[in-house]
């Protein structure tokens, strides 16, 4: 099980780090491309969608895609505004990559139906 951290600890956590923003996003997308490969049981035949937004978090999943990708799995990336209602295809998981803890604003999210969901925040 992997710890659930509140926005607001997020936002702490974030105010703290003198780390580059760009080397955060690198470590963040590693991060869930490892969750992704653990819910998904593996690699092989695998399809996953992520779903991208503008932001930092957007970015964590286009990175988490490419880390996927280089480890065989079949990875659709859709925009988010794109996407925005929408239903997405059957696969084996879909990655919330949309928005993160800074989003203001209102969004509604692609209908994933059955498949698996990882969020990212």
């Amino acid at each position: 099980m992997h710890p659930i951290v509140t926005v607001e600890e997020m936002h702490a956590i974030d105010a703290e780090t003198s780390t580059p923003t760009a080397e955060l996003v690198q470590r963040a997308g590693w991060a869930v491309s490892q969750v992704a490969l653990e819910m998904l049981g593996g690699s092989y035949g695998r399809h996953v969608v992520v779903v991208a937004g503008p932001g930092n978090n957007g970015a964590d999943g286009q990175v988490a895609a490419d880390r996927l990708r280089e480890r065989g799995v079949k990875v659709t990336v859709v925009d988010a505004a794109s996407a925005e209602g929408t239903q997405l295809p059957v696969v084996d998981l879909v990655i919330d990559a949309a928005y993160g803890t800074g989003f203001r604003g209102t969004y509604k999210a692609p209908h994933a139906g059955e498949s698996l969901v990882l969020a990212v925040d």
